[in-house]
């Protein structure tokens, strides 16, 4: 399993998650003014939730940060820096970012700016620091996103191995996920997915009465910088039974809504509609399974773009 693929996962869960903030969420990183923020050309966004962690035999750090609750879910970081020392990078291909704002994925420019790392704290400590540069739209060149400022400040986790030298899925968990649907989008574009053996995992809370389902499952293309087809879901549920209905709603106003983006293409999408839940993982290892329909809206205006149907997914409980 690349690990790589295990924090982005981490970040898509934790976008849909901050909608049901809590006080002590460790991930929470508004302790301070400013604190979270990126000042751009095109606006101010702000960031919530975050962690690192240092990749032991490529010697780097990895560090993805997702939105505060009230910014919505359609932006993270993802940064990588050499080593694990507090110390600053100039923009490379050793030390490289990317960012989602408003749905369109921005990539670091080699050499415009720097990621400064001010304090590299123990596992379970903070990771802190700030950043500037140019970013270019992946999609269009000409779209460029220009950071003057920026600072953050993330929960440390262990220490993991890029390569385990485990090369046999089925002693994967991670092995057994499982998303298919078809996508009609308007603009004339079709798709069909039935893939097996992808990145996912899932997490199941109970607090204070009130059951909830967050999970993100995902193909990557083949330089890990995007998202081919995949999903992040936050399910508000009753209970910890199958066959229950849960319905989506595109624009969350409450830490009670239910979430779910589709990313397709390297793009990424709210959808409204319903899931079924087939199978309640009732146990960590166990699968939740899932099925529904719905409709695609692009992520700013929340403007209809397509229709999804026969959606099938199976991702493993971790927690």
């Amino acid at each position: 399993m690349n690990k790589v693929f295990l924090i982005l996962l981490s970040t898509l869960v934790l976008m849909l998650a901050s909608c049901q903030k809590s006080n002590d969420n460790p991930f929470d990183i508004g302790d301070g003014a400013g604190t979270g923020e990126v000042v751009t050309n095109k606006g101010t966004y702000s960031f919530g939730f975050g962690v690192g962690y240092h990749i032991i035999d490529e010697n780097k750090t990895i560090i993805s940060i997702a939105p505060t609750a009230t910014s919505g879910a359609t932006q993270y970081i993802l940064m990588t820096v050499p080593g694990k020392a507090a110390t600053q990078y100039q923009l490379s291909s050793t030390a490289y970012m990317s960012l989602l704002i408003e749905g369109k994925l921005y990539y670091s420019v080699d050499g415009s700016g720097s990621i400064r790392i001010t304090a590299y704290g123990p596992v379970g400590g903070r990771i802190t620091g700030s950043f500037t540069g140019t970013f270019v739209n992946g999609a269009n060149n000409d779209d460029k996103l220009t950071v003057t400022s920026a600072s953050f400040s993330v929960i440390r986790l262990e220490d993991e191995l890029y390569d385990d030298d485990d090369d046999d899925d089925d002693d994967n968990i991670f092995g057994f996920n499982y998303a298919a649907a078809d996508i009609d989008l308007y603009a004339g574009e079709s798709y069909s997915y039935s893939l097996e053996k992808i990145d996912g995992q899932a997490t199941y809370t109970l607090n204070s009465g009130m059951h909830r389902i967050d999970f993100a499952t995902a193909l990557y293309d083949d330089d890990y910088d995007g998202i081919i087809f995949g999903f992040a879901g936050g399910l508000e549920v009753v209970n910890s039974t199958s066959g229950q209905v849960v319905n989506f709603n595109i624009n969350p106003e409450t830490p009670t809504d239910n979430v779910m983006m589709v990313y397709v293409e390297n793009k990424v999408y709210f959808m409204s509609g319903s899931f079924k839940i087939d199978k309640f993982a009732g146990t960590k290892d166990q699968l939740f399974e899932f099925s529904g329909q719905g409709i695609l809206h692009e992520p700013v205006y929340k403007e209809a773009v397509g229709d999804i149907t026969n959606i099938r997914i199976k991702v493993v409980r971790t927690i």
